[in-house]
């Protein structure tokens, strides 16, 4: 009997376990009926997860609210403020870029703009048209997209070879398009100088999404106009500092006024120097206005420290799911830009073109053949 009342006794206890662990089965059902699953996209890691911040390569989120509250023009604006971002040539003037002029690059960590990956949407984006002043290949984050079809930017701040390759050595930054905006949406901004110069910059853009719960498509359109600034409105330097220690238009030698002088040297043309914006280098004066020394050339006016750029940007993208977890997407971009900046003219002192003295005796004036008779006078009394 004793046994009996045990086994009974540990049935009803097994029963009712049993009874108390239906109710979380039946909560857990409904709960997964009402979940929804979210698409998370994450940059740096095949492993899914709602935060990097504790992972050994964080990432730094970048939306779009972000690029508007900076006032950023372009991405270039945006990579200026970057502490992680170093050596990037992303500089509009004449001084640190060459060929490069109207292009934008990342240089995560100082590591070289080919070492750092930048990619759309995930993908691998091609390099640009142009090289750096090293010849390096870079990928041209101005013409990507426009920037108002942006959604957000993640950046790894740590190397992803091992996930992505050798080219991001340095980080990885991501391009995230808003795919799924629906509406009309349009930007326009002005920005120009208040003093020193009439540079200004113009933006205009718009976006447009529209959809249904399979089909979405999203287009954007952009225009951007920069007109130039130039070291005429802005001197930073004295004409002393940047004149040319050479002739301009050229160093004249003439054989009789070296023979006269015993040396070597050229003479400023009279009549083509201060009349055309040169500055004089007399070293000997001769008399009559003819002066041994070289028309020196002020370069410091035709420099650019912004370059007229002009750009024009297209971007869409159209999503089809298909079921099962696949989709279908197509996606289109196309940029035109065009970038125009001064620098100083060739300095002329190539070759060395004898010039005989009738080139002074063509323009003569009556004190320049007063010099003349003087100087042949002199040499003649040398000779004898």
């Amino acid at each position: 009997m004793r046994q009996n009342r045990l086994f009974n006794t540990t049935a009803l206890a097994a029963g009712c376990l049993s009874l108390f662990a239906v109710n979380p089965v039946i909560a857990q059902d409904e709960a997964d009926s009402m979940l929804e699953i979210e698409e998370v996209v994450v940059t740096g890691t095949y492993l899914k997860g709602k935060s990097q911040f504790n992972s050994p390569s964080p990432i730094a989120v970048i939306g779009s609210e972000n690029l508007n509250q900076i006032g950023a023009s372009n991405v270039a604006d945006l990579v200026q403020t970057l502490t992680i971002n170093n050596g990037a040539q992303n500089n509009p003037d004449a001084f640190t870029q060459n060929g490069t002029s109207g292009t934008s690059n990342f240089n995560l960590r100082g590591l070289g703009v080919a070492s750092t990956l930048v990619l759309l949407n995930g993908r691998r984006q091609v390099v640009a048209g142009t090289t750096t002043n090293d010849g390096i290949a870079f990928v041209d984050t101005s013409a990507l997209v426009p920037q108002i079809a942006v959604q957000r930017i993640e950046i790894v701040k740590d190397g992803a070879a091992a996930i992505y390759g050798t080219d991001a050595v340095a980080g990885v930054v991501n391009f995230i398009t808003d795919d799924q905006f629906e509406g009309v949406k349009v930007s326009a901004k002005y920005q120009t100088l208040t003093d020193q110069g009439s540079q200004s910059d113009q933006l205009y853009e718009a976006k447009f999404g529209f959809g249904n719960d399979t089909t979405h498509f999203m287009g954007a359109f952009s225009y951007y106009d920069r007109s130039p600034l130039t070291t005429a409105e802005r001197r930073f330097s004295l004409p002393s500092d940047d004149s040319s220690v050479l002739g301009n238009p050229g160093s004249y030698y003439v054989p009789s006024i070296i023979g006269l002088i015993g040396t070597t040297a050229p003479v400023i043309d009279p009549y083509g120097c201060e009349e055309v914006g040169g500055i004089p280098d007399v070293a000997v004066p001769l008399g009559g206005g003819i002066n041994v020394g070289t028309c020196g050339f002020d370069f410091g006016d035709y420099y650019n420290l912004v370059p007229e750029e002009e750009r024009k940007q297209a971007y869409a993208v159209v999503t089809q799911d298909l079921g099962d977890g696949h989709q279908l997407r197509l996606e289109g971009g196309w940029a035109d830009t065009g970038a125009v900046r001064n620098n100083s003219p060739t300095f002329p002192y190539s070759a060395l073109i004898p010039v005989s003295y009738t080139h002074l005796r063509a323009h003569e004036t009556p004190e320049h053949l007063v010099c003349r008779l003087l100087l042949e006078k002199k040499k003649k009394k040398t000779s004898d």
